[in-house]
């Protein structure tokens, strides 16, 4: 038996950012953690929303993305939680609220 190991392309993927790691620090664990995308929450506004012509120009805009990074955060009381998009601020009667990790966009209820 050699001291061969033969990894796939998707095994070396998920070692890469701790090779990445330990050539920049010698820090093997600590540094690849960090160096995790975190999870980023995204909208997308609801095809019944009075805000729906937006989306279409946010997809249609190279200046826009779609569905739109987004956070949540008090009005002082009303009901636009919603921060972000091309409105600036919606309620959350108007969104579909989306978290994107590890490449996949898990909805939120």
């Amino acid at each position: 038996m050699s001291g061969r190991m033969h990894l796939s392309h998707q095994q070396v993927k998920k070692l890469l950012p701790y090779l990445m790691a330990f050539v920049e620090t010698g820090d093997l664990l600590r540094k690849a953690t960090a160096t995790r995308p975190k999870p980023q929450l995204v909208a997308e506004i609801k095809k019944t929303s009075k805000y729906a012509h937006q989306a279409n120009f946010m997809r249609n805009s190279c200046t826009y993305t779609y569905p739109f990074a987004c956070a949540i955060d008090s009005d002082g009381g009303g009901e636009y939680v919603v921060k972000g998009g091309i409105g600036g601020q919606y309620r959350l009667a108007d969104v579909n609220l989306y978290v994107i990790a590890e490449g996949r966009k898990i909805r939120l209820k």
